[in-house]
């Protein structure tokens, strides 16, 4: 278990406290948001996502006992000897899309993202559409770490890729790249 334990003060302003811990990068990093959201509400925040929250306030000049709890994917936060939360780690999603459809082309508009660095084999299946008429299209943009950028040095580090996605009559089998953003046009009827 890892204990995280420290004092701290409000001076003023209109916030609480925030307590980072699981700080990997400045991309991965987890807090305990305290007297946050106008100091009414306590919160653990991990990967940007609040997790439950709790109404709560820090008091300005008085000094807080605060303790974290770290084992495995569990999260114990106190408040003056007092438990706030007691949470799990949630496991983090890392495909994400949405879809909308064009009118006018009859195309279907996939944007989806893969956060995770491994690439991922996924089924999408189409609600409301009789069938998959024809292949579908892709523009891929992947990189091999979510921090690389282009430079002068390699300006095509980061790039958008076109390829060919076979789809079935009802659905899509692709593998998403790790760290990828694609946008996929399909015809449906």
């Amino acid at each position: 278990m890892k204990v995280l334990s420290l004092k701290a003060r409000k001076l003023g302003g209109a916030e609480g406290f925030l307590i980072l811990f699981r700080v990997q990068d400045e991309n991965q990093k987890s807090w305990w948001n305290i007297g946050g959201w106008g100091n009414s509400r306590h919160a653990i925040e991990i990967g940007g996502e609040i997790g439950q929250s709790v109404p709560g306030r820090i008091e300005t000049g008085r000094w807080h006992d605060i303790r974290i709890e770290l084992a495995g994917s569990s999260i114990k936060c106190y408040l003056d000897g007092k438990l706030v939360h007691d949470a799990n780690t949630p496991r983090m999603k890392s495909l994400h899309a949405s879809a909308t459809r064009e009118k006018s082309s009859g195309d279907i508009i996939l944007k989806v993202v893969n956060a995770s660095d491994q690439a991922l084999a996924t089924d999408i299946g189409f609600r409301g559409i009789a069938r998959l008429t024809g292949p579908a299209r892709a523009l891929v943009l992947t990189a091999d770490k979510p921090t690389d950028v282009n430079s002068l040095a390699s300006p095509s580090k980061v790039a958008p890729v076109t390829l060919g996605i076979d789809a079935g009559e009802s659905a899509i089998r692709h593998t998403f790249p790790g760290n990828s953003v694609s946008v996929i046009w399909v015809k449906g009827e």
